[in-house]
């Protein structure tokens, strides 16, 4: 029993004697600069370790036991060998010293929280005031650091902001993250995305289409193509949820393309003529050629030669008026002289001679025989010495010489002869 008791103790003892041995090899071999350090702080200790989203997010969990918020975080991976040694962050931080499971640091920031992981445990060392050094920092049970992330406070003037534990130009877009960042862009709608060069656009609104980088607007038929696509049917006329394309839309009224063929108001076809409505007033049975529809029935619109219509009957017309009817108290009667011709004719009357002429009341002699003249309308025999005095005359005898005169019987002289 009491060997077993030496043989433990001496074992303590040589584990301690070389944890000195280290930790003054880790002093010795410090960089040749002042800064500020805190030594040995009392660590948190974290059985599962894994919070999601980078350094950042494994600093802002930190907070959770040390009590301080932190805009700056850098991780460092480990390898097999732990956090190898060398300058990280664009010089933020210098590894030194690693020995797998602890290393120790300088830094340019103010460091507040160390985080040391190794499986999944996990040590915060929490450092206030803030260092810029720490010595001989160690992971749980002293496995193989996995990695370690540095937690700080920096405020950087304005239009900077905090980028590898230094102050950057920030981004005129997001002044949460540097100008020199991918991400820092003009911003994209909602429906955007940047893809590098400029914002494209990824989704559209209900009733539109995404074609050639451009909302449009949907075929309401086939959400797949534009409106203005020749592929999209227009919408039915009689019901605008459908397209005209779809066999459940009716054909248009034949009689009234306002309304659909199944609608109540669209009337039949006539009977007699399907190109019109049988509400048309035109619609009614064939008239013959003579005839139109009254409203009500086929009246004569025209009568055959020798009749005239009268009311919607052809009657015998009036022989010296065609528009009115024989029977009219106005159709006159014919001539007793010549029946071509009405009785209320100036040329109803007695018939004349050759050589007569109808003067509206009698016939008067227009012209005489040979030998004869008119005189008051009479044919009188013409002086047989003179044929242009009637016989009678006083004038119509043998011609005298030149001396002689007319008695009224003979000639005679009109002188004696001188003694």
């Amino acid at each position: 029993m009491k060997k077993e008791f030496l043989r433990s103790s001496w074992k303590h003892a040589l584990l301690l004697c070389s944890a000195a041995i280290v930790l003054t090899l880790l002093v010795l071999s410090l960089p040749n600069r002042t800064v500020q350090a805190t030594y040995g702080p009392v660590p948190y200790y974290v059985d599962s370790w894994s919070p999601a989203g980078g350094a950042q997010a494994e600093c802002n969990a930190a907070s959770a036991y040390t009590g301080v918020s932190y805009n700056g975080a850098l991780k460092i991976d480990g390898t097999s060998n732990g956090v190898n040694n060398g300058t990280y962050g664009s010089g933020a931080i210098t590894i030194y010293g690693n020995y797998g499971w602890g290393f120790s640091w300088t830094s340019t920031p103010s460091i507040g929280a160390v985080i040391v992981k190794a499986a999944t445990h996990a040590y915060i060392f929490p450092y206030s005031p803030a260092a810029t050094a720490g010595y001989y920092l160690y992971a749980p049970e002293y496995k193989t650091v996995s990695h370690a992330t540095f937690c700080w406070n920096v405020s950087c003037p304005v239009g900077q902001v905090l980028s590898g534990g230094s102050c950057v130009t920030a981004c005129v877009y997001d002044s949460s993250i540097p100008a020199s960042s991918p991400s820092c862009h003009a911003p994209c709608a909602t429906n955007e995305t940047w893809n590098g060069t400029a914002c494209v656009i990824t989704s559209c609104p209900t009733g539109q289409v995404l074609i050639n980088g451009a909302c449009l607007t949907a075929c309401p038929f086939n959400s797949a193509i534009a409106a203005t696509n020749p592929a999209c049917p227009s919408a039915c006329p009689f019901n605008s949820a459908i397209a005209a394309t779809n066999p459940a839309c009716p054909s248009a009224c034949p009689f009234n393309s306002a309304i659909a063929s199944t609608d109540p108001a669209c009337p039949s076809a006539c009977e007699y003529d399907a190109s019109i409505p049988s509400t048309s007033p035109d619609c009614h049975e064939a008239c013959a050629v003579n005839e139109t529809w009254d409203g009500e029935s086929c009246v004569p619109n025209s009568c055959p030669t020798g009749q005239v219509l009268v009311g919607s009957t052809c009657v015998t017309a009036c022989p010296f008026n065609g528009d009115i009817a024989a029977t009219d108290p106005a159709c006159p009667s014919a001539c007793e002289y010549d029946a071509s011709i009405p009785s209320t004719s100036p040329d109803c009357h007695v018939p004349c001679a050759d050589n007569e002429t109808w003067n509206g009341t009698a016939c008067v002699i227009v012209s005489c025989p040979v030998g004869q003249l008119l005189i008051e309308g009479e044919c009188v025999d013409a002086c047989e010495f003179n044929a242009a005095i009637p016989a009678s005359s006083a004038d119509c005898h043998e011609g005298c010489a030149v001396n002689e005169t007319w008695n009224g019987e003979s000639c005679v002289p009109n002188s004696l002869p001188h003694r």
